[in-house]
């Protein structure tokens, strides 16, 4: 059974993406959902948790469903 470390790796996957593919900073996501651009970065190599208020904001900026993250990392289950 994968970690949470898991749902963090396929996270910030899905972060990289959504960047990179839109010319966005990362400090520019960060503002829109809240967050300092150092709290961020933090979040993303999992030094610090997100907050399920934070996951869900990036999920529906980045377009991801919360199953593509969750389900295959094997927490709901």
């Amino acid at each position: 059974m994968e970690t949470a470390d898991s749902a963090v790796k396929k996270l910030d996957a899905h972060i990289a993406g959504y960047l990179r593919s839109n010319g966005i900073k990362q400090s520019d996501l960060a503002n829109e959902i809240g967050i300092s651009e150092v709290s961020l970065s933090y979040k993303r190599r999992g030094i610090r948790q997100f907050t399920l208020t934070e996951v869900c904001k990036l999920a529906d900026l980045i377009g991801v469903d919360l199953d593509e993250i969750f389900d295959e990392s094997g927490l709901n289950s």
